[in-house]
């Protein structure tokens, strides 16, 4: 009949108040028929009760109600957290509650026949085990209110019951807010019939681990590792859920940490062997060209040959240019993936500037192809970083003069509106076919109808990464064999390159 609780001590010591001795030999005599695994002392009054309990410790406290010197009040006013059982032939309920609010575990009706003994094993037992899950509950409260985990104890529906400083802190919320709330306040993972975790706990009865993203009152977000458990009553049936949080908040983001560093571990190093690969290619036409021109200089050394020698200077030099090129493109690709690239800003004329670059790249212009540079408005001096605004240009313009055929122009707008500098560069080359559009910017991609014209692929990412320094836009429109826009957009603020810098070192 007994639960294995009692097995550790498989006697239970019991003190009976009674003064009704006819009451007190059905007691013996049901103890010794039923061979119930008790020990037991009588006491005959209130006084004599008194002074057994000053001496001795007993399981369980089973008192009559009214006895010739008091009432067993007297024995609730002890508070001696014994389990203690009232018997009383008054059915009178203002009592009762009376006497539960005082500290009584439980009361039993006497009657003519003392049925009410019958069902005393069973109500022995239950005070019992109520009494061991409140002094687990109690052990588990102390253990929980001084551990900074979050501990939230509810009933099999979800429905918070208590919680811990810990979960104040973590979430704050107090109990008071959240008691008799749904626990889906804090657990931030479905908790329904069919669902992996009411499935686990409830109908398993497992225990369940997860992570989640959670967010506190404050709207603070958190990251949590959940470790809940299903406290079975005696029929083994779920009553309790227990759940422990434990804020991994600054472990995700070490581990985020080292998966953005991996990642931009795995990007250099893929950089690096695409470049070698480039490398190998894109170095060997210029270097045949240089040793070549070399060669064939030394044969041309008449006067007459004078036209031959500079041929073979001006290839020479076109070609350590290109060299200088693809190298200048790789190391500012590099500089730009490690956020080693910062803004400087300085107020210059943009007409100058770009009158400058227009006039550098003219001279390495095909046959016929002119450089059209038109600034709209009359504003022109603007505050921004000068050596990135060279670098963008160049590269468009660039692009423009490699892409397009000769005797055809290329047109350079510049404008300043709003507060912003728009620059346009427009050609009528080769275009771009629709499918290779959208990867136009990434690194090494090269446009299918490009291939057989030298390059690396790399100049239109570095111009997008250099504008999205300057919290710019790139947008282009192309029609293959018509030509191609490119529209840049860089907002002219205050401040710009302070902004930026930060944002170039966070990269």
């Amino acid at each position: 009949m007994l639960d294995n609780i009692f097995m550790e001590n498989n006697r239970i010591q019991i003190l009976y108040i009674e003064d009704n001795k006819i009451d007190q030999m059905a007691f013996c005599d049901m103890v010794k028929t039923e061979e119930l695994p008790y020990d037991y002392e009588l006491a005959g009054s209130i006084k004599e009760a008194k002074e057994l309990l000053s001496s001795k410790t007993y399981d369980v406290i089973f008192s009559d109600f009214l006895l010739g010197d008091g009432t067993a009040f007297d024995i609730l006013d002890l508070k001696l957290e014994i389990p203690t059982i009232i018997a009383t032939s008054a059915g009178n309920p203002t009592v009762a509650v009376k006497l539960m609010k005082n500290g009584a575990s439980d009361y039993l009706l006497k009657d003519i026949t003392r049925d009410h003994l019958k069902v005393l094993p069973i109500t022995i037992e239950t005070v019992l085990k109520n009494k061991k899950i409140a002094e687990q509950l109690k052990l588990l409260s102390m253990v929980a209110s001084e551990t900074d985990n979050s501990v939230v104890i509810s009933d099999k529906a979800g429905k918070i019951e208590w919680v811990n400083d810990g979960f104040t802190r973590l979430t704050g919320y107090a109990l008071k807010e959240v008691k008799g709330a749904n626990a889906d306040i804090y657990r931030n993972v479905e908790f329904t019939p069919g669902s992996p975790i009411y499935e686990t706990l409830i109908i398993q009865k497992k225990p369940f681990t997860y992570q989640a993203k959670k967010q506190s009152k404050s709207n603070i977000p958190y990251w949590a590792k959940s470790y809940l458990t299903p406290v079975l009553n005696n029929t083994g049936e779920v009553e309790k859920l227990i759940s422990i949080d434990v804020d991994i908040t600054d472990l995700k983001r070490i581990q985020q940490q080292l998966t953005k560093s991996l990642t931009k571990e795995r990007e250099l190093n893929e950089l690096k062997s695409r470049f070698v690969s480039m490398a190998s290619h894109e170095f060997r036409t210029p270097l045949a060209t240089i040793l070549s021109s070399a060669a064939l200089i030394k044969e041309y050394n008449k006067p007459e040959q004078e036209e031959n020698r500079l041929k073979h200077i001006n290839r020479i030099f076109s070609s350590i240019k290109n060299l200088t090129d693809i190298l200048n493109a790789f190391l500012s690709l590099g500089k730009l993936e490690e956020g080693k690239v910062y803004t400087n800003v300085e107020a210059f004329d943009i007409v100058d500037l770009l009158s400058e670059i227009t006039e550098g790249i003219q001279m390495t212009a095909k046959t016929g192809q002119k450089i059209l540079y038109v600034h709209k408005g009359d504003a022109m001096e603007v505050s921004l970083d000068k050596n990135i605004m060279q670098n963008i240009i160049n590269n468009l313009l660039n692009n423009a003069v490699k892409y397009s055929p000769e005797n055809k122009p290329i047109e350079l707008t510049t404008d300043i509106v709003n507060s912003e500098i728009l620059i346009s560069v427009k050609d009528y080359g080769i275009g771009i076919p629709d499918k290779d559009k959208p990867y136009m910017f990434e690194r090494f991609f090269r446009a299918h109808n490009a291939v057989n014209i030298q390059g690396t692929g790399l100049g239109l990412s570095i111009v997008k990464r250099y504008i999205d320094l300057m919290d710019g836009t790139i947008d282009f429109t192309s029609e293959l064999n018509k030509g191609t826009i490119f529209t840049v957009k860089i907002p002219l603020v205050e401040n710009h390159g302070k902004q930026n810098a930060t944002l170039a070192n966070s990269r």
